[in-house]
């Protein structure tokens, strides 16, 4: 997330973050883009630049880096028998179907 967020920054600083038409990622650059598209309408710009850039967007990803994944769900996932898609957890429920799928229900939450 952090490498993904000095992606965001330079071209904010650049001036050129409000010219993009859209932005496309995965794993955790998909998080950074999804904070940012989050907070958008909150950023303030002056001359194309993001002034509320760092406490709108940096902050809340650094906090979010800050958390670290509990050691006992590590093993779990090396030890135990089958894979992540296999176990009932909040993260795959409604999304095991197709990647589409998934995508759109993060793309529009109220459906």
């Amino acid at each position: 997330m952090l490498f993904h967020l000095g992606g965001l920054w330079r071209p904010n600083e650049l001036a050129y973050l409000p010219k993009l038409a859209r932005i496309s990622s995965v794993s955790g650059g998909l998080i950074t883009a999804g904070v940012l598209a989050l907070h958008w309408s909150r950023l303030s710009f002056v001359n194309d630049v993001a002034t509320g850039f760092v406490e709108e967007v940096v902050t809340p990803i650094r906090a979010m880096a800050d958390e670290t994944i509990d050691v006992g769900d590590v093993l779990k996932g090396i030890f135990l028998p089958g894979t992540i898609a296999t176990r009932s957890s909040p993260v795959t429920t409604g999304c095991s179907s197709t990647a589409r799928r998934c995508r759109t229900s993060l793309m529009r939450p109220d459906s």
